[in-house]
C-alpha cells in the first residue's frame, strides 16, 4: 500500500485566514450561525470588531484570491526544488450546501456533523499531488515534503517558539509563498511585540469558562451529552476536539506501523461510520447546548471581560492592526 503524508488536509488556507481574529479572542468556529438578532454571536465580539483586519482579505472572493496566489507561488517554489506541485483550489471542493448562513442549524448539523469532512471524496484523494507523491521512492517524499512544509525540526521548533525570526531556507514552500502573498508580512502571533498581548487575550476564555453562570451552564451541557451516549465530555471544546482527533486519526493509521509522516486514504466504510458518529456527537451537542443556553452565557460573559481588556489595552491593539491588519 502506497502511504504519503498529507500535504494539508483540512480546512484550507481561506477557513484558516477568515477565523483568525476570532481565534485570536479564544472564540472558537469559523462557522456563521443564523441566528435572531437579540442572542449573542461570536461576530458581535468587542474584540473582533477590532481585530477583524488581522483576518486578512474580506469577503470569500478575496480569500479565494488570496489562496489562489499561494498556491501558483507554492507551485514554483516547488519546480525550483526539482517537484511538481500542482495548485490546488480548495474553493472548487466546498460543496454547494455549505452555504455559511445555516451551519449551525439542526438541519444542517443532521447533515454534516461539524462539517469536519466536507469536500472530501469517499476513499480517494481530493489533493491533485497524491498520485504524484505516491510515485515518488520514501527518500524522495520525505525531500519534497521538506521542501513544502520545510524541515521537520523546525516545524517542531516553530510550534513552540513563534518568536523565532522567519528563515526563507528551512521555512518551506508553503510559509514562504504565504508570507510573499501577504505582501512580505509575517503572522502577527510570530511577533514577540505583542506576544504578552495575544496571551493575555488567549486567558479570556479561560477565565470566561470560571465564571460561576458559565460553570453551571457547562455542567448542564456536559450531563445532557452523558445522557446522550457522551460521557467524556467536560467542557463545550471537548466535543469538537475529538471529533477532530478521530478524523484526524482516520489519516494516520498506517497498516500497524506508527509513523507520524506518513498516512493513508481511509476507506469509504471508514469514512461512513466517521460521519455517522460525528453527526451524533455534533446533533447532541447543538441539541445540549440548547438545553444549557451555553453558548450565549458564555458570550456574554467573553464579551464582558473583552469590553474591560479593551479598555485596558487600547493603544497597543490598535498598534497591532496597525502593523499586520487589512484594512481594505
Amino acid at each position: 500500500m502506497t502511504t504519503h503524508r498529507s500535504s494539508r488536509r483540512t480546512g484550507g488556507l481561506a477557513a484558516c485566514i477568515a477565523a483568525v481574529a476570532v481565534v485570536a479572542t479564544g472564540l472558537s468556529g469559523c462557522a456563521t450561525a443564523s441566528t435572531p438578532a437579540t442572542e449573542l454571536t461570536r461576530e458581535k465580539s468587542p474584540l473582533f470588531a477590532i481585530l477583524g483586519p488581522l483576518s486578512g482579505p474580506t469577503g470569500d472572493d478575496g480569500r479565494r484570491e488570496l489562496e489562489r496566489k499561494v498556491e501558483n507561488l507554492i507551485a514554483k517554489c516547488m519546480t525550483d526544488q526539482g517537484f511538481e506541485y500542482t495548485p490546488t483550489d480548495n474553493s472548487a471542493a466546498a460543496p454547494a450546501e455549505d452555504d455559511g448562513e445555516s451551519r449551525e442549524s439542526e438541519d444542517w448539523i443532521s447533515k454534516n456533523g461539524y462539517g469536519i469532512t466536507l469536500g472530501e471524496k469517499d476513499g480517494a484523494a481530493a489533493d491533485p499531488n497524491e498520485d504524484y507523491v505516491a510515485s515518488l521512492s520514501d527518500t524522495q517524499q520525505a525531500a519534497y515534503y521538506e521542501a513544502l512544509h520545510g524541515s521537520v525540526a523546525e516545524t517542531e521548533e516553530g510550534a513552540t517558539n513563534a518568536s523565532k525570526p522567519f528563515d526563507p531556507k528551512t521555512a518551506g514552500c508553503w510559509n514562504t509563498a504565504y508570507r510573499e502573498a501577504n505582501g512580505g508580512k509575517g503572522d502577527f502571533w510570530e511577533d514577540k511585540k505583542y506576544a504578552q498581548l495575544l496571551e493575555s487575550m488567549s486567558e479570556l476564555t479561560t477565565k470566561a469558562e470560571k465564571q460561576p453562570a458559565v460553570k453551571a451552564a457547562t455542567a448542564t451541557w456536559a450531563s445532557c451529552m452523558a445522557d446522550a451516549g457522551f460521557s467524556t465530555m467536560k467542557k463545550k471544546s471537548d466535543a469538537l476536539e475529538l471529533a477532530s482527533q478521530k478524523h484526524g486519526d482516520l489519516y494516520n493509521a498506517t497498516d500497524g506501523e506508527v509513523n507520524s509522516a506518513e498516512s493513508v486514504d481511509p476507506s469509504k466504510a471508514d469514512l461512513a461510520k466517521f460521519r455517522e458518529w460525528e453527526i451524533d456527537i455534533a446533533l447532541a451537542d447543538f441539541r445540549c447546548d440548547k438545553k444549557s443556553d451555553l453558548t450565549q452565557v458564555a458570550l456574554k460573559a467573553q464579551f464582558e471581560l473583552e469590553e474591560k481588556f479593551i479598555a485596558d489595552h487600547r493603544e497597543e491593539l490598535d498598534q497591532l492592526v496597525d502593523a499586520y491588519g487589512n484594512r481594505k
